[in-house]
C-alpha cells in the first residue's frame, strides 16, 4: 500500500491567500533595498579610487657616500673648531640625506680597508642611523685606501638602473701604499657611467692645528683628477661651513627629472557612498508615504 503525498508550494499557497502582490512597488522596493545592501557592503570595504595615469615630475638618482674613517679623521678641522672631522662629516651627510627625498643612497667607509656599510636604499631613517653610528676604529684606521673605497662604491652602483649615478667621496689625507691604483678606479667609474664628486678636508699644505697635532696634507691633484675624469667636481673644505656649502652645492647640481606615478593621489568613496545610501533610504520613505501609501 502506498500512501498519498500532498504538495503545497509556498508561493502558490501565499498567492491563493492574497499574500503576494504583483504591484510594481514591490519590484521598486526590492531594487532599492538591494542597492542599499550593496552600498553597505562597499562602505565596509572602504573603497578608494586610484588614478593610474596621474604622474608628476620628481627628481631621483642613485648616490653612494664614500667617507674616510682613517685615524686622522678623529682630529679637529682647525684650532677654532673642537669638533672632529668625522663628526662634522656625519652631521652634514645626515643633513644631505634629509634633503634628497626621492633618491636612493648607500654608504661606503674606508680606512686601511674599504667596507660597504649600507646598500643603496630609500630607507632614510636606516641610513641616517648608520651614518650617526660611524666611529673611528670600527674598521682599521691605520690607512687611507681611497681608490679601493671608490671601487667598492662602484660595485654597489653597478646594477643601478638609474639614469644618473654619483659618488660623493670625502677624505682628509694621502692614499696609503696598500691602496688600489687610482687609474683603475677612475676607469671603472667611467665604464659604469658614475660621476664622482671629491671633497678634500683640510689643506694641501701640512699645517699645525694644535701643538700636539699636525694636519696631513691633501693630495689635491689626485682628487681633482678623479673628479675631472668622471665628470664631477673637486671641492676643498677647510672648515665645517665649507663642508655644508659643498653638500648644498652638490645637492643643487644633481637633479634628475623623471616621470613617476603618484600612488598617493587617491579619492575616498566613503562620503559619496554614504550619501547614496541616505538617498535610497529617503526614496523608499517618500514612496511608501506619499506615492503608495496604504497599498
Amino acid at each position: 500500500y502506498r500512501g498519498v503525498r500532498y504538495r503545497y508550494p509556498l508561493s502558490n499557497a501565499l498567492a491563493a491567500q492574497g499574500a503576494l502582490s504583483s504591484h510594481k512597488r514591490s519590484v521598486v522596493f526590492f531594487a532599492l533595498r538591494f542597492l542599499l545592501l550593496t552600498i553597505f557592503i562597499l562602505l565596509i570595504a572602504k573603497p578608494q579610487l586610484i588614478d593610474p595615469r596621474s604622474k608628476i615630475t620628481v627628481e631621483g638618482i642613485d648616490i653612494v657616500l664614500v667617507i674616510d674613517v682613517s685615524g686622522s679623521m678623529s682630529h679637529p678641522h682647525h684650532a677654532h673648531d673642537n669638533r672632529s672631522k668625522i663628526v662634522t662629516a656625519q652631521q652634514e651627510a645626515i643633513r644631505f640625506v634629509d634633503k634628497r627625498v626621492n633618491d636612493a643612497i648607500g654608504l661606503v667607509l674606508f680606512g686601511n680597508v674599504a667596507l660597504s656599510r649600507c646598500p643603496i636604499t630609500a630607507d632614510k631613517l636606516l641610513l641616517k642611523s648608520i651614518i650617526g653610528d660611524i666611529e673611528i676604529g670600527s674598521i682599521d684606521p691605520q690607512g687611507t685606501v681611497l681608490s679601493s673605497g671608490i671601487i667598492t662604491a662602484a660595485n654597489r652602483l653597478k646594477y643601478s638602473k638609474s639614469t644618473s649615478k654619483i659618488m660623493v667621496v670625502l677624505t682628509d689625507g694621502q692614499p696609503s701604499q696598500n691602496d688600489a691604483d687610482h687609474v683603475v678606479a677612475i676607469a671603472i667609474a667611467k665604464e659604469l657611467g658614475i660621476k664622482i664628486y671629491t671633497v678634500g678636508i683640510g689643506d694641501d699644505q701640512q699645517q699645525q692645528v694644535f701643538w700636539y697635532y699636525t694636519a696631513p696634507p691633501l693630495n689635491t691633484a689626485l682628487l681633482e683628477s678623479i673628479a675631472h675624469e668622471t665628470g664631477g667636481t673637486f671641492f676643498q673644505a677647510k672648515n665645517a661651513d665649507d663642508m655644508r656649502s659643498i653638500y648644498d652645492t652638490i645637492d643643487a647640481l644633481e637633479k634628475n627629472k623623471i616621470e613617476a606615478p603618484v600612488f598617493g593621489r587617491k579619492q575616498d568613496w566613503f562620503l559619496p557612498l554614504l550619501w547614496s545610501a541616505l538617498a535610497l533610504i529617503m526614496s523608499e520613505v517618500l514612496l511608501s508615504t506619499f506615492v503608495w501609501f496604504g497599498l
